[in-house]
């Protein structure tokens, strides 16, 4: 699991310039809740290219492999997402707030992409070997 560890160093510098990039250029333009679907929709489109090339170029042994690959890198996102904001003085409220999908915040579906992503690269690639239907 060490490649996906350090694979996983790769997806926070993507979401890390991810959110250097919005703050720089289009959020500040918009109101916060489009701004954060904006950033999430370009986010899922860079770390999912990125999360393709890795599971192609170390693939996941089998399904259970690929979703503890998955399950990881969700527990290390929300890790780092809850040390990150309270080290910059973020209440716990508001670190939580990003997780009300009732109120129309994205987080959890783009930590849902990061999670599911290996599994269903898996498993297609899978189907493509044993010639059967990917849809």
């Amino acid at each position: 699991m060490r490649v996906y560890g350090l694979a996983w160093v790769g997806l926070l510098a993507i979401a890390v310039a991810n959110g250097v990039v919005r703050e720089a250029t289009y959020g500040p333009g918009m109101r916060a809740l489009a701004s954060e679907w904006t950033s999430t929709l370009i986010a899922m489109a860079a770390l999912g290219a990125f999360i393709w090339w890795v599971m192609r170029r170390w693939p996941a042994r089998h399904a259970r492999h690929a979703v503890k690959i998955g399950a990881a890198w969700v527990l290390m996102t929300v890790a780092f997402e809850f040390a990150f904001g309270r080290a910059r003085g973020r209440a716990w409220g508001e670190l939580g707030a990003m997780y009300e999908v009732w109120n129309g915040r994205p987080w959890v579906l783009l930590l849902a992409w990061v999670g599911g992503l290996p599994w269903v690269m898996r498993r297609t690639s899978e189907a493509g070997r044993h010639g059967q239907k990917t849809t």
